[in-house]
């Protein structure tokens, strides 16, 4: 699994609790360390953030769709101004599921094993 956020904090906070659900978790800043990443690695399931430097969650969508269609994507926003219609977007270029931030991680850990199983 890989998790792609921007936010130190928030990286950590999900790999380590998605670590300790027994997953194999590696995180990356941004969409453009993620995709380095993925040249090497394989992911079942990525979780991204939609607003980010480099190269944003929609962009990793795009290029997980083109490129690795059986890879499951949730996204990820804390903008609460704009996070319906980038959640759509997220949807429409083939997210699996999405959360608001601030979310519970119980909802995220739902939504991991609902995608994974």
């Amino acid at each position: 699994m890989l998790v792609v956020e921007d936010d130190e904090l928030t990286r950590r906070t999900l790999e380590d609790f998605l670590g300790r659900c027994g997953y194999e978790v590696h995180g990356c800043a941004d969409g453009r360390s993620a995709w380095r990443w993925l040249e090497c690695h394989r992911a079942d399931l990525v979780i991204t953030d939609i607003f980010m430097p480099e190269m944003d969650g929609v962009e990793v969508i795009r290029k997980l769709q083109r490129e690795r269609p059986a890879t499951k994507v949730i996204a990820i926003s804390g903008d609460v101004i704009d996070w319906p219609a980038r959640f759509g977007v997220a949807r429409l270029l083939g997210a699996h599921g999405t959360l608001p931030k601030p979310f519970l991680l119980g909802d995220l850990l739902r939504l991991v094993r609902l995608h994974l199983a």
